[in-house]
């Protein structure tokens, strides 16, 4: 299968219309048509539902798995070409991070800041995404480094921990219940409507905290990243089990943050697949942050671990 006929495919299911498709690729619609049946044809599947004619083109099952992963081969060829142009000319090309929603992440900003200011020709693209989100691009290539949150296994990966750590609480509306307390025991989260984060299913820590397992509590919803799910704390339709500082009180003040007794609290690893398979721009960006991490007390570890 060819690249070309990879960003073929993918402008046809970008704009969902071969004749859109044809005009962005400045190529004719009945080549482009012919180009599109022939990778069907090459692959045995339908990877469009062809309806009436004018209407939008949508992908099958087959369709949206090859999406998936031209993308991913489209990032792999970028990252590939931007890093051997970079070996001959100044610093330039992309560098991806990934990570879960941290308070933490401010050391990685205030880093990119930095690399920014000394390489500024260098992209920095910025995913954010759930463990299994952040492990499945790293794993694939397709980030530099992620960033976990918790307790997440790093095997396979080479990793920085930072000694600074995110609390755990609830993020409840003021007219909760609850929301005169100064802190919150685990029977206080008996009967609580309780909305709790898709990473945090898999996490031991909260079992140890409560003396029982987290299923036990009634949970009425989950969530990927926490700022929709602190609007309905907002509506006080339950309590938010969330990290502290990733909803900000003067954006939300009918909101508040309690947090947790005995104090729990959430570890930090960046990591990466090998030293080896950094790119020129990834191994200065570690170089900086190790810096940051070093004038950063709070932040400051020091060796990293390795696989």
């Amino acid at each position: 299968m060819e690249t070309r006929v990879l960003r073929y495919f993918l402008a046809v299911a970008r704009e969902q219309n071969i004749s859109a498709a044809a005009d962005t690729l400045f190529r004719s619609q009945p080549a482009l048509s012919r180009q599109m049946m022939e990778l069907e044809r090459d692959l045995g599947v339908r990877l469009f539902n062809r309806g009436q004619k004018g209407r939008k083109l949508e992908l099958t099952e087959e369709g949206l798995l090859l999406k998936k992963r031209a993308e991913e081969i489209m990032i792999h060829l970028e990252k590939t070409e931007n890093e051997i142009k970079s070996s001959f000319e100044d610093l330039s090309g992309d560098l991806y991070i990934g990570a879960g929603e941290s308070p933490s992440f401010d050391l990685i900003a205030r880093t990119c800041t930095i690399f920014m200011k000394q390489y500024p020709n260098v992209q920095i693209h910025l995913y954010s995404g759930n463990a299994d989100d952040v492990r499945h691009r790293l794993d694939n290539g397709i980030l530099d480094y992620g960033l976990f949150i918790g307790n997440v296994l790093m095997d396979g990966l080479e990793y920085l921990t930072f000694t600074a750590r995110d609390e755990w609480g609830i993020l409840i509306s003021s007219e909760h219940p609850l929301a005169e307390k100064s802190a919150i025991k685990p029977e206080d989260l008996n009967n609580v409507a309780l909305l709790v984060s898709e990473q945090s299913r898999n996490d031991d820590l909260f079992t140890g905290w409560l003396r029982r397992e987290l299923q036990s509590l009634n949970i009425v919803g989950r969530y990927n990243l926490v700022y929709n799910a602190s609007l309905l704390a907002a509506e006080n339709a339950g309590a938010v089990l969330s990290l502290k500082g990733l909803v900000s009180s003067c954006m939300r003040r009918e909101l508040r943050f309690i947090p947790l007794d005995p104090p729990l609290y959430a570890s930090l690893n960046l990591a990466w697949r090998s030293s080896h398979d950094l790119s020129r721009q990834a191994r200065i960006f570690l170089n900086l942050l190790q810096n940051e991490m070093q004038s950063s007390p709070g932040f400051m570890h020091p060796t990293h671990s390795l696989r």
